[in-house]
């Protein structure tokens, strides 16, 4: 298995539905069994099966795909080494993208909170000159706010003032 297939074959696969994505599931799958841990592919692979999974997950909702695309990206962000291309921040999102997901869906404050940390962790390494940047800060205003108004936390309501502003040009 070729590392890096999963995102340019779940771009062609979106037009044929869900069969499509449920073979680069299944591909992705089999690529990262292939791929030792300490393998500088790790990373790339087990992302590649967080996105498909994700892109399985938007098409028909089910709660198992998921977690199983949680556990690709977390997978990935643990793995050891990593390809020089690949990009850790841009995984990190998805994984913040889905954690928070799940929150809407059950209301679990642990993955509001792991959203939150994410999501600064991707603001943290992103140069302010980025303009990626200011989606990272919308995403983390967003989750802050969210938890703010559930905690009744002036702090996390103040930070996300300040990360609005900040994504404000």
């Amino acid at each position: 298995m070729t590392s890096g297939w999963g995102q340019e074959q779940l771009t062609a696969d979106h037009g044929r539905g869900g069969e499509g994505v449920d073979e680069a599931v299944a591909r992705c799958r089999r690529a990262l069994r292939a791929t030792p841990v300490a393998d500088p592919r790790r990373a790339s692979d087990a992302e590649a099966l967080g996105n498909a999974l994700a892109r399985r997950f938007r098409l028909n909702d089910d709660p198992v795909d998921l977690n199983d695309a949680i556990a690709a990206y977390r997978d990935a962000l643990k793995a050891p080494h990593a390809d020089q291309g690949w990009n850790r921040t841009a995984c990190q999102v998805a994984l913040a993208d889905l954690v928070s997901r799940r929150y809407a869906r059950t209301g679990r404050r642990a993955d509001l909170d792991e959203a939150i940390i994410r999501y600064r962790t991707a603001v943290r390494r992103t140069q302010r000159t980025d303009p990626v940047r200011r989606s990272y800060l919308i995403r983390l205003a967003e989750g802050l706010t969210v938890r703010g108004r559930l905690t009744g936390s002036t702090l996390d309501l103040a930070e996300a003032s300040d990360a609005t502003a900040e994504s404000t040009p």
